[in-house]
């Protein structure tokens, strides 16, 4: 059975709670001096987010979570099991790297490209901007150790040096990633770039549940990466075998046994994960956007499968 509650655009929501707190404000300050408010015009308000909306649970019986928007999906019937805000567009950060994931394992189960086949990263995808997976320009890696690259600590070198392989440029790779998104079904998505750098991108939890559905259809090893809490890869530096030690930043890969992945996304006081969960009898995929911080995201992971657990 599905539960929903009710969408409500993101940035209406956030100016809704912040208006709220500032006419408080206001009338406590007047109390205090013992000015009478009648009459009194409020100020202006500041376009600059500074909270997020506490979740309505008057609907029905949500967890207490401090997210923008989730949704829990059982994977093996594609059946919503609980939404909030499913529909609401969020910068997705990082998760952006999934959809550039997605375009090039396209290729490797169709046999265009093959997993052991080497990049030569550029000056230009080594030094991208954001978190990095720590390559060095000129360095020689294997598509299988890029996937690694980009998965577990978000790396946007990895991600550029995909882009530039399979198209020849970042600006290329991301029309490609528009229309993959238009195929799939994602109608609220916008990409900018490969990597989730840039904050003028959109997804919403419905639309990004689409893209993760069909990777795991078409390539379910994409798991066996991302189950991974540490992963060492090997590259060829000027002639010179290096290595890379990587740490994935999905932390309930440590504290729960049934957590396969997938992926976070971080950028500003925006923070997403897509959780997988799998055991002998379900799968299941949990989508949060939106948390203001790392404790209420964490915090809003524990609650939601403990939820998700009980089902």
């Amino acid at each position: 059975m599905r539960h929903s509650v009710a969408n409500k655009s993101y940035a209406v929501l956030l100016k809704e709670e912040k208006m709220k707190n500032r006419v408080l404000l206001i009338f406590l300050v007047l109390a205090i001096l013992g000015i009478s408010a009648c009459g009194s015009k409020p100020a202006e308000e500041d376009e600059e987010i500074i909270s997020l909306p506490p979740v309505d649970s008057s609907a029905v019986d949500l967890p207490s979570v401090n997210v923008a928007s989730f949704l829990i999906i059982d994977l093996e019937s594609g059946e919503s099991l609980l939404s909030l805000r499913e529909n609401m567009q969020i910068q997705p950060a990082s998760l952006t790297k999934l959809m550039t994931t997605y375009i090039l394992l396209e290729r490797v189960v169709s046999g265009e490209i093959y997993l052991d086949e080497t990049v030569i990263i550029s000056a230009n995808a080594a030094s991208s901007v954001g978190s990095s997976a720590g390559i060095r320009a000129g360095a020689e890696m294997s598509i299988d150790s890029l996937i690694y690259c980009m998965l577990l600590p978000s790396g946007c070198d990895a991600a550029v040096a995909v882009a530039e392989f399979l198209f020849g440029s970042e600006e290329a790779m991301v029309e490609q990633m528009n229309k993959t998104a238009a195929a799939l079904g994602m109608e609220n998505t916008f990409f900018a770039d490969s990597t989730g750098i840039l904050f003028e991108q959109l997804i919403t939890a419905r639309d990004i549940s689409l893209l993760v559905m069909r990777m795991l259809e078409i390539y379910p090893a994409l798991l066996d990466y991302t189950s991974e809490a540490e992963k060492t890869v090997y590259y060829d530096f000027h002639g010179r075998e290096q290595e890379l030690l990587m740490s994935n930043t999905n932390l309930l890969l440590t504290d729960f046994d049934d957590v396969r992945g997938l992926k976070t996304g971080t950028i500003g006081e925006i923070r997403n994960i897509i959780i997988i969960t799998e055991n002998d009898t379900k799968q299941r995929m949990i989508v949060i956007l939106g948390a203001p911080d790392p404790a209420s995201l964490w915090q809003s992971a524990h609650l939601l499968m403990e939820y998700e657990f009980e089902q």
